[in-house]
């Protein structure tokens, strides 16, 4: 198809296109060409839509925000499994209908007052300085896709909905049950004794056997599942190698520096003061003052004219009225003199002048032969992207038609639908410049090409997919190990976990002292209180949700060995002893009441707003097939 453009675009052909387009836009007309179709949008907000082209363009901006905070490229598949699409979609509503909800209150924040806190942002700060710096303002929005209007829109909607809500709240005091319940959880700590249940109890390391690790690799296998890659062969076709081999003919050259002479060289240019009067004899007096050594100034306000006309190292083009520009170029530095001019008169006097320097062809000739080869180059390359076209047309392979007409062609295997290099794991330059090709390269058939793929810097790409490799679990001889030592690392937490219920049942039964006496352990009393999050998840779950004197046991830290603990006491900062601490208890539970009220007004926002959203038009946007026309229910 673009072969076949491009030779179109130099026919008669394109002109009967062209000619057929402007009829049909005269019948019809434009209007409805670019207006888009209300089944493009993905929301309706206030009864004004969100498009498909907007959610895409912000959806992609988190994309890449994203990327670039984890490090690596995370694909648009990765994202939505991850219901980022969803997401993005909920918070633009969100924020429209809130602005909308906003606005009808007759309320508004300032932009000064955004633009106050704004500034109050560490990360736009000068390192050297510790002040607001626009320069990193402007640079770290760009660097995440984002511009100054609508940074301060989205600061705006978050102060918004954080005013409504302290108005809300304003006088409101948690009852003091609530803020004694919260200190209370807060600052909860356990007094234990403790039988650590050592991994030597499990005896042996055990060894699997063959059939135990194909066990263990089944049921891994989804985890380890590598993506799909292509054997790519990418056909270059750069203008940087044509434009060097461009001929520039030396008369050609010539014939532009005549033509453009006048543009090449420095014109004369005086600077000199222009006061303008409505008659000539207040001019003549001007001039006369003038030459007798008054300030232009003083001249002006003395016979009522207008402020004087200062121009610095003006060309004759550059001062407005011709006649003046005649009269102060003929006169030498230093000379006064009136003149009539087209509209009024004046009086001047040259101050300074400089000649006129012409253009010099040794100076002008290289850059006009840069210019001429870019343009032979582009001409050159064009020539030969329809020549590679022909060929491919006549049955060459992509190798042998890059071949005859200059292009470059390189050999990529296992590249990934992120462009991931597979030897560096880091990105290939090629395809995160041309993010659009990669992603046509992945539509392609095994052997099967792509037309001339226009990309950055006015160059060419073609792609042929070599061979497809299916997504596939990494091998099993490549993790043998790997799931041996798994394996072995399971047996023994399964043997702990048998060998810590049986000393837990002894300990409920008969007490920690005598369990530890029966298998011959020792008991431990940590030094200092327990505090939640400490000793792993599931041991900390245990313990925070028993009674003092329960015996509970779960695995520790290492995810491994067990622990048999009995809960001695429970300690919790006394809230007569602690006001500060009851305090910050007490605005805690005000901050939760005023996210709860932030939550409800932007529920309301969208009733009131009459949001409506249509997932399927944009799970389309994605390819997927859409399963219903109507909206989301709100």
């Amino acid at each position: 198809m673009l072969s076949f453009v491009r030779k179109a675009a130099r026919s008669w052909v394109a002109a009967v296109l062209i000619g057929l387009l402007v009829v049909s836009f005269t019948i019809w007309g434009i209007n409805d060409v670019f207006k888009g179709n209300s089944k493009d949008n993905v929301a309706l907000v206030a009864g004004k839509p969100i498009t498909s082209a907007e959610f895409r363009a912000e959806f992609d901006k988190i994309l890449k925000r994203a990327s670039k905070d984890a490090g690596k490229q995370i694909s648009i598949k990765e994202a939505r499994e991850q219901g980022g699409d969803t997401s993005t979609l909920e918070r633009m509503v969100g924020e429209r209908a809130f602005s909308w909800f906003f606005d009808k209150l007759g309320l508004k924040v300032a932009t000064a007052v955004v633009q106050g806190e704004i500034k109050k942002i560490s990360a736009f700060e000068d390192p050297a300085t510790h002040t607001f710096s626009d320069y990193n303002y402007q640079q770290l929005l760009a660097q995440n896709g984002m511009d100054p209007t609508s940074f301060e829109q989205n600061v705006r909607y978050d102060m918004g909905k954080r005013l409504l809500s302290l108005a809300a709240t304003s006088g409101f005091r948690a009852p003091k049950y609530y803020a004694v319940q919260t200190l209370a959880f807060g600052t909860e700590r356990r007094l234990i004794s403790m039988i650590p249940v050592p991994a030597s109890l499990a005896g042996s390391a055990p060894i699997p056997t063959d059939a135990q690790i194909n066990t263990l690799y089944e049921e891994v296998k989804p985890r380890i599942m590598r993506p799909e890659t292509r054997d790519l062969t990418i056909v270059l076709a750069k203008p940087d190698k044509f434009i060097a081999n461009a001929k520039v003919d030396p008369n050609q050259v010539k014939q532009i520096f005549e033509t453009q002479k006048a543009k090449l060289g420095t014109p004369a240019k005086r600077t000199f003061v222009q006061i303008v009067a409505q008659d000539k004899a207040k001019a003549d007096e001007a001039a006369n003052r003038l030459k007798a050594g008054e300030a232009p100034e003083a001249i002006a306000k003395a016979l009522g004219l207008q402020a004087p006309l200062n121009f610095t190292d003006s060309a004759t083009d550059q001062i407005p009225d011709k006649d003046v520009a005649n009269a102060v170029f003929a006169a030498k530095v230093g000379d006064v003199g009136s003149v009539k001019g087209a509209l009024s008169f004046s009086a001047f006097k040259v101050s300074g002048a400089k000649a006129e320097i012409p253009a010099d062809f040794a100076k002008a000739s290289p850059e006009i032969i840069k210019q001429l080869s870019k343009e032979l180059g582009a001409q050159a390359l064009s020539d030969a992207a329809a020549a590679f076209d022909d060929a491919i047309a006549q049955g060459d392979d992509v190798e042998k038609a890059a071949t005859k007409v200059g292009f470059e062609f390189v050999k990529m295997a296992g590249v990934t639908a992120q462009a991931i290099d597979p030897k560096t794991n880091q990105p290939l330059a090629i395809f995160a410049q041309n993010p659009d090709v990669l992603a046509q390269a992945f539509q392609l058939a095994q052997g099967d090409a792509t037309d001339l793929l226009s990309a950055k810097d006015e160059s060419y790409i073609a792609i042929r997919a070599d061979k497809i490799n299916v997504s596939s679990p990494v091998p099993l001889a490549e993790i043998k190990s790997q799931l041996a030592k798994e394996w072995t690392s399971r047996e023994i937490a399964k043997r702990l976990k048998e060998k810590a219920d049986a000393i837990s049942k002894e300990a409920s039964a008969s007490g920690l002292e005598a369990a530890a006496k029966k298998f011959n352990l020792t008991i431990v009393k940590p030094p200092k209180p327990l505090l939640r999050g400490q000793g792993g998840q599931e041991l900390g779950a245990a313990v925070f949700t028993a009674k003092k004197g329960a015996i509970v046991n779960a695995p520790m830290g290492n995810g491994v060995e067990y622990a048999i603990i009995r809960v001695d006491g429970i300690v919790r900062d006394d809230e007569n002893k602690s006001p500060e601490r009851l305090a910050k208890a007490e605005n805690s539970v005000r901050g939760s009441v005023q996210q709860d009220l932030a939550d409800a007004i932007d529920l309301m926002a969208r009733k009131r707003a009459k949001a409506k959203t249509f997932p399927d038009r944009m799970k389309a946007l994605f390819g997927d097939e859409a399963e219903s026309a109507k909206p989301a229910k709100k």
